[in-house]
């Protein structure tokens, strides 16, 4: 068995356990299932809509998230996890404005870090050109002021000589 089909194979089974232990969850607590399931719907959005960067963005993401659901699971786990608790605290439209602005909050936090990193990477280049460029004055001056001509291709290289009589 190769290593790839190894690695493809533990994939598989990592699913099957992942929804082995969701379907646990669900069956066990309901409230705290549905609680999860809309207070994190933004964060699995931003997920679908942008897989390309979903491993960095899920290290942003997770802190404001959960960091906005302890309130709701402490009300919850005061009134013993019910369905009918999870409903209450979910018809407040607080709690969910405060767990999905949390994760508008980090979703800018992280598209504006980018932002910046790109801009910050802009000026070192444009810096960095103009520092060459005087490099390249300088050295032009020093060594005279030709501008370098492109050398004339060998007769023979690729090209006949044509003679005319």
């Amino acid at each position: 068995m190769s290593a790839s089909s190894a690695g493809t194979r533990r994939i598989g089974g990592m699913k099957w356990w992942h929804g082995l232990v969701c379907g646990a969850a669900l069956a066990w607590m309901p409230g705290y299932a549905l609680l999860i399931g809309v207070l994190l719907a933004p964060v699995l959005i931003l997920h679908i809509l942008d897989f390309r960067r979903s491993e960095e963005m899920a290290r942003i993401l997770a802190p404001y998230a959960f960091a906005a659901l302890i309130h709701p699971f402490h009300q919850l786990w005061s009134a013993d996890g019910t369905l009918d608790a999870a409903f209450g605290i979910l018809s407040d439209p607080m709690t969910s404005i405060l767990s999905w602005g949390a994760t508008a909050l980090a979703w800018l936090t992280f598209e504006g870090g980018v932002l910046g990193i790109r801009l910050w990477r802009q000026y070192q280049m444009t810096r960095q050109k103009a520092e060459w460029t005087a490099r390249l004055k300088a050295l032009q001056e020093e060594w005279g002021d030709e501008e370098p001509s492109s050398p004339s291709p060998p007769v023979g290289a690729g090209a006949t000589a044509t003679t005319t009589p």
